[in-house]
């Protein structure tokens, strides 16, 4: 899962981050969601959780928002 960490020396400068995520219109197979909203919605909060965690960035500058298969990455539906 590809995303920027920003350095250290960057916390400093207060910035807003909206973390998205994405999904595509393959079916979810997995079983652990009921479809592609849900999916993109729990890879950017799995992300800004991480974030938080790692203390790299405070939560009060930070949201998250999953777009589901309307908004995919690729068009090659099986990315």
């Amino acid at each position: 899962m590809p995303f920027l960490i920003p350095s250290r020396k960057a916390s400093h400068h207060p910035i807003d981050l909206r973390i998205e995520g994405h999904a595509d219109k393959a079916a979810v197979e997995s079983g652990q969601f009921d479809n592609s909203w849900e999916l993109s919605t729990a890879r950017a909060v799995s992300v800004l959780r991480y974030l938080v965690q790692q203390k790299l960035l405070g939560i009060e500058r930070l949201s998250a928002v999953g777009y589901g298969d309307e908004r995919p990455v690729t068009e090659d539906s099986n990315d």
